[in-house]
């Protein structure tokens, strides 16, 4: 962005009609415009994003036409995605028989076969675009809204860390859009009142709502109750939403415990509301000496403080504070509900089901966790009045030993939702695991059986499809994407252009960029006589019926995929 950019901005709505004067002086309004967004012209039938997407900016229209194409939309082959289907028992055996002698070889003639007569890639300003082709044809067999100059669109998913809605393309005469960073947004929704009511009043009925319709203590409440709870909520976030740069910076300074986790309930104070994780990751612990102890972490949809303010409502007398802190683990989106409108809308609903047992426990278990009590420790949690009963948290209490939860906290592991965990006790390094992902992958391994371990428990350097996949952050032709199927995250190898964004993204170094050949072992080169590369990666063996090979090729269960967020699982294999 130049100065006169920011002045043509400046003299628009409801740029125009912010007072500058409330921001605060390290972060004017000017300051924001010109480092934090930037003016980008859209060609004709250009896709601005697609359905599916992830991204960390919301637009602006500052003229031009500009088109949604509403759901059902563009399918996701069409969209350039990889279908995911599973093979047929025949292709799964006599795949073993196209075995290449050569590393990374693909039949070149795949790629044009697999040309996308919809999509069109163009390469101007340094950057890969997206063109559709006979975009007129596009928007007339399709549903589409039309969002107007002087609107913002997309800023819900960026806010959200939540994958893109639907399709949105430049129509006719093209668009001249102001394109805005996720750190730029959230400075001018600190400051700036009449934004901030106006984004978050969308956010509350086209994310807010029914988002809490998914969660099972709001799931059955009215639409006049969920309304009244959605406008009482307050959204808040900690930590920083590109947490993976400074994780990946730390890590290879080997000082991952400067890494800041922003407190989001404290142990000891007041219960004055419940927290829930709508993105990103949150720590659950307690004082243990002069340190603090993990006894869970959350993700996404996981509420903490319900049963502070449900203990509190069913006994007054006896009101107890948080017992445990809540702090974000690189980055959390949090939705904070008040207790008082908890009481009267959730647990209200509640008791008119079914009264509250006699002896109600001060902690019950928490959603999608283990933190149970025993009637023994409800009795002492009972008799406590104020002061909250430690012995709910003891070692037994937790399934998974606490160094460990540390471990895969510190390493941002909980991340995963199929992280490979070897147990060195049980591994003869025999490689079977190795030799299977490279049989069903074409002789390639997509996988390193190395990778950091406590005691004997090793997380091997594989994707691990995270919760959070900042991987998929800036691809231009959406070749990595999750699947609709299983929900992996998968390269199409054929819409891939060897960008390298989802390599330097990945805070795990879980996906290599290399350089194919052809059927004969020739390197392919692009007509610069460059050599062309691929982005890849474990794709879970998502076509093989039988699902990950390597876990299945292990002769002494030795490895195992698991999600991180559930603690049982994990347990049971431990």
């Amino acid at each position: 962005m130049s100065t006169e950019h920011v002045d043509e901005i400046m003299a628009m709505a409801p740029f125009s009609l912010m007072d500058e004067s409330r921001f605060p002086s390290q972060t004017p309004l000017r300051d924001i415009l010109l480092n934090d967004t930037r003016i980008v012209q859209y060609q004709p039938g250009e896709v601005i994003y697609k359905q599916g997407d992830y991204g960390n900016s919301a637009f602006f229209v500052i003229d031009g036409d500009v088109r949604s194409i509403l759901p059902p939309g563009i399918d996701e082959e069409t969209l350039g995605r990889r279908k995911g289907k599973s093979k047929s028992l025949v292709k799964t055996f006599t795949q073993f028989l196209d075995l290449s002698p050569f590393p990374e070889s693909r039949r070149l003639a795949d790629y044009e076969k697999a040309r996308n007569p919809l999509f069109q890639q163009q390469e101007y300003a340094g950057t890969t675009h997206l063109l559709i082709q006979d975009f007129p044809a596009v928007v007339s067999q399709h549903n589409t809204a039309t969002i107007q100059p002087g609107t913002f669109f997309g800023e819900i998913a960026a806010l959200n860390r939540s994958p893109r809605p639907t399709t949105v393309m430049a129509h006719q005469h093209g668009a001249r859009l102001l394109e805005i960073r996720w750190q730029g947004l959230r400075e001018l929704l600190r400051s700036d009142t009449s934004l901030k009511e106006a984004i978050d009043q969308r956010y509350r009925t086209e994310a807010l709502i029914p988002f809490l319709r998914t969660l099972n203590e709001f799931s059955d409440l009215s639409d006049d109750a969920l309304k009244h709870i959605a406008e009482a909520t307050d959204f808040v976030t900690y930590g920083d939403y590109d947490w993976s740069g400074q994780y990946k910076r730390f890590l290879s300074q080997a000082e991952l415990d400067k890494v800041k986790e922003p407190t989001i309930l404290k142990e000891g104070d007041y219960a004055n509301g419940v927290a829930i994780v709508r993105a990103g990751f949150a720590r659950i612990s307690e004082a243990f000496g002069k340190r603090r102890k993990t006894l869970k972490y959350m993700g996404a949809g996981q509420i903490y403080g319900m049963d502070e303010i449900r203990h509190n409502a069913n006994d007054p007398q006896s009101t107890t504070p948080y017992i445990h802190t809540m702090t974000a683990v690189g980055y959390a989106h949090i939705l904070l509900i008040p207790s008082t409108i908890i009481e009267q809308y959730v647990l209200n609903k509640a008791v008119n089901k079914s009264k509250p047992e006699a002896t109600s426990s001060l902690v019950h278990e928490l959603e999608g966790s283990s933190l149970t009590m025993s009637p023994a420790q409800a009795r002492k949690a009972k008799a406590a009045k104020s002061k909250p009963d430690k012995s709910i948290s003891t070692e037994e209490a937790t399934p998974v030993p606490s160094d460990l939860l540390e471990f895969f906290a510190e390493l941002r592991f909980l991340n995963g939702t199929r992280t490979m965990i070897i147990n060195l006790d049980h591994c003869t390094r025999c490689d079977d695991c190795v030799r299977a992902c490279a049989a069903t992958h074409g002789n390639n391994p997509r996988f390193v059986r190395h990778g950091p371990t406590h005691n004997r428990f090793m997380v091997a350097n594989a994707c691990m499809h995270c919760q959070d996949p900042v991987c998929m952050l800036g691809c231009p032709t959406g070749a990595i994407h999750r699947s609709e199927q299983g929900g992996q995250v998968v390269i199409n190898d054929l819409t891939c252009i060897g960008c390298a964004s989802c390599a330097n993204n990945c805070p795990y170094d879980s996906i290599r960029m290399v350089e194919i050949r052809d059927k004969k072992g020739n390197a392919v080169r692009a007509p610069d006589g460059q050599p062309i590369n691929k982005a890849t990666k474990c794709d879970l063996c998502i076509e093989q019926p039988g699902g990950p090979s390597c876990q299945r090729a292990c002769p002494h269960d030795a490895l195992r995929r698991v999600n991180m967020s559930d603690l049982e699982q994990i347990s049971d294999w431990l």
